[in-house]
């Protein structure tokens, strides 16, 4: 593989000659030696040589590990509480056709944040508003996370999107100057439970966002001014 060298950032030697706090210990070291660019397309691979704090104190032999850059996501997981349904999108991904022939996969709203954009909600607004074309009532942060900590920088910033059910849908959305076609469906909490049950769902960010609701929504309901224990959805 072809590489072009690139400098070390300063910020990045300073940050790594401070090093981190780690749970259940202390603050652990990193020493970034050197900075490769391996490819830079859609996607970007670095490649770094560095050695890192062992946990007896050590610090370990130099090592090459590839890294994808990507900036951070922003999902939501579309909820109307009162309606008791998640509206979730529907559109084609290569990985997964490749791998396993189901490629169209059912997912909630998700994109990458713009380089320099630092506005997490406004992001999540955007892309909700290109997937689907809904208005929120309410947006909520969750939580975040990352996909693949060992391979990309990239963390997912996951919202609750509040919605009403009864907003008339288009029959498919997404950005044409991207190709892509996404279509919105809006399913029961039982018809999303059957999904979760039978291994239906295959990407991840989908899952965090669906076993967080499936344990927060009766609370959601409760604060939406219906009672779990009374109310039925089929």
């Amino acid at each position: 593989m072809e590489s072009i060298e690139t400098p070390v950032r300063s910020d990045i030697v300073k940050q790594c000659a401070i090093g981190r706090k780690v749970e259940g210990g202390g603050i652990m070291k990193v020493e970034i030696l050197e900075t490769r660019d391996g490819h830079r397309g859609y996607f970007h691979l670095q490649l770094l040589r560095l050695r890192f704090q062992r946990f007896d104190g050590t610090m370990g032999r130099e090592v090459v590990q590839e890294v994808m850059r990507r900036n951070d996501a922003v999902a939501v997981l579309l909820y109307d509480p009162v309606a008791d349904v998640v509206a979730l999108v529907r559109q084609f991904r290569i990985g997964a056709h490749l791998n396993e022939a189901r490629g169209w996969t059912l997912e909630v709203v998700a994109g990458l944040m713009n380089d320099g954009e630092s506005d997490r909600a406004a992001a999540a607004r955007r892309e909700t508003l290109e997937e689907t074309g809904l208005p929120l009532a309410a947006l909520h942060p969750v939580n975040r996370f990352y996909l693949s900590p060992g391979g990309s920088t990239e963390c997912v910033h996951l919202f609750l999107g509040i919605f009403d059910v009864g907003t008339p849908l288009p029959r498919t959305a997404g950005l044409a100057g991207e190709d892509e076609d996404i279509r919105l469906e809006r399913l029961s909490w039982n018809a999303v439970e059957a999904l979760l049950d039978e291994d239906r769902i295959n990407n991840a960010t989908s899952l965090v966002a669906l076993l967080w609701l499936r344990f927060h929504r009766p609370r959601l309901r409760r604060e939406a001014g219906i009672d779990p224990r009374e109310a039925t959805n089929g």
